[in-house]
């Protein structure tokens, strides 16, 4: 108990200071908002917590560990915002008392959905301005999604387990945790302030030790996989810091991208693109790696019994580099939060009966999560126009023999396809962002006039245009189909003619 007083009281020591006078030299010298320095330590400091928590109290007294990780991510959070981080222990609170009283039934689903969605979305309205702010909604965001879905994980835990899919399986709650349970979830050091998301099931088996070596009893060493995330992220974080110094957000509305030829105009906004997503990726791969550090991501081994670390993963570096579709961006980009909305949005909706309306939902869900601006809008209604373009493309290549042989069963011309489906996903992701980067109409319009709209045109035109190419390049069984016909109506024909 000592060594976790002495643990508090030097991380508490920062945060005596929430106005940040002891970093804002530190900010003014490198030229950065003090919030963003504010944050970055903060990720940081999660490594030497996970160390000690790793050290002196894993396979511990939980009690201990869940006061822990309350003190010490409270202490995080004042550090950043002040007195404003009793927002997220009110909502605590309040969602324990709707839970505590209604169970695991739709009720408690449906209060807790509204009081948590509408809570963060009401802040947003209050406390945003026309920028990218760090504030405390920053981690609020990723704590109504925890609470929402504990909400979901205890409806699902009343139910048999054969009436569980294999998602509520992994994530069910047959009881509601306590309150210094669900507060160590919520302030876990590694995940509360961007991220990762995972379970309160998830949560409650590492404190309870079921991530342990089953030959040795201990604690599996973490070290290299979470210094392979941290160096990663450090690596981006460089780049990203590089990059947006040549690539400016200002300068995709300011009238700098009408100064230059239309080609350069397409690079610039596909490297503004690449050098913005690294800003994300590399504050989601730190603070993963703390999370790796501390031993909450494990799961389970690989076939050659080496344990694995990616149960939080929320990049997938090589499918992001190397993607070359946009479907692909799904599934290397903010995993866990995607991860999420599959589980508890798109999933439960699967009684509409339609899965690009269920699909539309997930996408006004996520669009509402993050904020009140047309940008994010916008964005995610071009995301869903976008991947029902790709995906009615592929299928027009795939079911056409011509088309097909080219584009997939030539050799001489795989290199040539992949290096342009590459360039097509990369310089397009750019585009595909500015709306979410820039967030109000006045900006991105400006930005997306530079450029004619034409992404736009093909995209949105497809419903138009893909009639003709449809008819152009038809199937294999449209025309077996149509050969089928004309022969019952020639044969149709040589009959009546006898009967004649």
């Amino acid at each position: 108990m000592e060594s976790i007083c002495i643990c508090i009281c030097s991380v508490s020591y920062c945060a005596m200071d929430p106005a940040g006078s002891l970093f804002a030299g530190l900010a003014n010298s490198l030229g950065a908002p003090l919030a963003g320095i504010k944050l970055l330590i903060s990720l940081f400091s999660a490594y030497p917590l996970a160390i000690f928590h790793r050290k002196f109290l894993h396979g511990k007294s939980a009690t201990l560990q869940h006061l822990f990780f309350l003190l010490t991510g409270f202490t995080l959070l004042y550090f950043n915002f002040g007195l404003d981080v009793l927002h997220s222990l009110s909502c605590i609170f309040v969602v324990y008392g709707i839970l505590y009283f209604t169970g695991g039934t739709t009720l408690g689903v449906t209060l807790t959905f509204i009081f948590s969605c509408g809570y963060l979305f009401r802040a947003y309205l209050n406390y945003s301005t026309d920028e990218y702010d760090i504030m405390w909604t920053t981690p609020h965001c990723v704590l109504t999604l925890r609470l929402c879905g504990l909400a979901f994980d205890l409806k699902d835990g009343q139910k048999a387990e054969k009436d569980r899919s294999s998602d509520q399986k992994a994530a069910a709650l047959t009881e509601l945790p306590s309150l210094l349970e669900l507060l160590g979830n919520c302030y876990f050091c590694g995940g509360c302030l961007i991220g990762p998301q995972f379970t309160t099931k998830r949560y409650l088996d590492f404190v309870s030790g079921v991530f342990k070596d089953r030959n040795t009893g201990e604690a599996p060493s973490t070290i290299v996989a979470a210094v392979e995330r941290l160096a990663c992220g450090i690596t981006f974080l460089i780049v990203n810091q590089i990059g947006q110094a040549y690539f400016p957000n200002d300068s995709l509305h300011n009238g700098y991208l009408l100064t230059v030829p239309f080609w350069y105009r397409m690079v610039f906004i596909g490297m503004w693109g690449f050098f913005t997503c690294y800003k994300y990726l590399s504050v989601w791969l730190i603070s993963e790696g703390s999370c790796v550090l501390a031993g909450i991501t494990h799961n389970g081994t690989d076939a050659q019994g080496r344990d694995k670390w990616d149960g939080c993963k929320n990049v997938s570096i090589r499918i992001w580099n190397l993607r070359t579709s946009f479907g692909e961006i799904v599934h290397s980009f903010n995993i866990n939060t995607n991860r999420w909305v599959l589980c508890y949005v798109y999933k439960r909706l699967r009684f509409v009966g339609n899965k690009l309306v269920s699909q539309a939902c997930a996408l006004a869900f996520l669009a509402m999560w993050h904020g009140h601006y047309s940008g994010y809008y916008h964005a995610f209604v071009l995301e869903f126009v976008v991947l029902f373009f790709e995906t009615r493309l592929v299928e027009l290549i795939t079911r056409n023999a011509m088309l097909n042989k080219i584009v997939y069963e030539t050799p001489v011309l795989q290199p040539g396809i992949l290096v342009f489906k590459w360039l097509w996903c990369h310089i397009l992701t750019g585009y595909c962002l500015m709306s979410f980067g820039l967030l109000t109409y006045t900006r991105f319009h400006s930005a997306f006039t530079a450029v004619y709209y034409w992404p736009h045109i093909v995209w949105y035109g497809w419903p138009l245009y893909s009639i003709v190419l449809f008819k152009l390049f038809p199937s294999k069984t449209d025309k077996k189909d149509r050969k089928n016909a004309a022969a019952t109506t020639s044969a149709q024909e040589v009959t009546d003619t006898k009967n004649h």
